[in-house]
């Protein structure tokens, strides 16, 4: 998926996989397993595989949420990654989102992981090519900016991926 700052030449791609895990573990530690209202950037940052079309995010806001919720996600074990009803149906190809909400601790269920999981101990390996580097990147753009969250773009931009080992420079 792709972030772009409106109106300025500054993009970056991520992965939607690991944006969606990591709504589900903001989700499932921080708002008590259903959405609170706390952060709804980083559940439209998640949500963008539902919409049809582009979703509009604050930089500054998805900064403050990344900020609030990395020091409680990146001290957790591994064996407390969370997964949604929502991003498990979008992994197996459902077409539309399902109208309830909820997490659970992958640990508990007979689902595939998402994401390689094998060789974090912590969530803050699982997200760490992800979270810092979005931070930086709304820093750069500026709280009052406005950062448009579309579709991923072919690999020939020049434009960098996080949270994937496939990083596009």
């Amino acid at each position: 998926m792709q972030l772009s700052v409106v109106g300025a030449e500054l993009t970056t791609e991520c992965d939607w996989e690991l944006c969606t895990a990591l709504r589900d573990n903001v989700q499932h530690h921080l708002e008590n397993g259903i959405p609170s209202g706390r952060f709804p950037a980083i559940h439209a940052l998640a949500d963008r595989c539902w919409a049809s079309a582009a979703v509009s995010v604050s930089a500054g806001q998805l900064r403050a949420e990344l900020a609030r919720a990395w020091p409680v996600l990146a001290a957790l074990g591994v064996e407390r990654f969370a997964m949604g009803i929502r991003s498990r149906a979008a992994l197996t190809g459902a077409h539309a989102a399902p109208t309830i909400r909820g997490t659970v601790l992958l640990r508990l269920t007979g689902w595939k992981p998402p994401l390689k999981l094998a060789s974090a101990k912590t969530l803050s390996d699982v997200f760490a090519g992800l979270v810092p580097p979005i931070m930086e990147f709304c820093r750069r753009a500026g709280d009052a900016a406005v950062i448009e969250v579309g579709p991923v773009r072919g690999a020939g931009s020049a434009q960098r991926r996080h949270g994937s080992p496939n990083v596009l420079s």
